[in-house]
């Protein structure tokens, strides 16, 4: 399977979960781990922002 169509439920979850799911380690975890594997398998531009955002709320979320 595509990585994009990998990646789209995700995107489709944290636009109507969103505050609920900065929480979820899993998911955050699950969704950074996809983003990794499509920058180590593929080459051009990526969205280096949205990993560092997820790294972020996964620091914050495992303080918890």
């Amino acid at each position: 399977m595509p990585f994009a169509a990998q990646i789209k439920p995700y995107l489709a979850r944290w636009a109507a979960e969103k505050n609920l799911l900065q929480h979820d380690v899993v998911f955050l975890t699950e969704w950074l781990e996809l983003l990794t594997q499509r920058e180590r398998n593929l080459s051009g531009r990526f969205d280096i922002a949205q990993k560092n955002v997820l790294i972020k709320l996964i620091c914050k979320a495992g303080a918890r």
